[in-house]
């Protein structure tokens, strides 16, 4: 399995605002997927990552289903039925109580299918009047 991992800095949303995250990206490779998991997710998906690599040193290798697993409260983006690579426009509404997010990539099927290439284009946060706000 090979997996991107893409951390936000800390942040504070104010409890009155709505935040949108526009993103504009795509995936070229069947079997590849996009996820984004909101604060205490990331440290979770950090330690399975580094528990991963060890059993992957050792010569066992995780299966699927506990991939899933560990991506616990992460929410799917993209992926992984891929029939042609296109941009596609995603607006995700920020929970208001979230402090930091993670972008995570994974590629399972690397062995069947080649490594699989994800382009993120863009990531704009933006207030629901529209005004970018970084």
């Amino acid at each position: 399995m090979r997996r991107a991992v893409l951390r936000s800095p800390n942040f504070r949303i104010s409890l009155n605002s709505q935040i949108e995250m526009h993103l504009i990206a795509s995936l070229s490779t069947f079997g590849s997927r996009l996820y984004i998991c909101p604060n205490d997710q990331q440290q979770q998906t950090q330690r399975k990552l580094l528990a991963e690599i060890e059993t992957m040193v050792e010569g066992m290798f995780v299966e699927e289903d506990d991939t899933l697993k560990e991506l616990g409260n992460c929410e799917p983006l993209l992926g992984p039925k891929v029939v042609r690579s296109k941009m596609e426009h995603l607006i995700i509404q920020l929970d208001p109580e979230i402090r930091h997010f993670s972008l995570v990539a994974i590629h399972d099927k690397f062995e069947q299918f080649g490594d699989a290439q994800i382009l993120i284009h863009s990531i704009k946060l933006n207030d629901l009047n529209g005004q970018s706000i970084c």
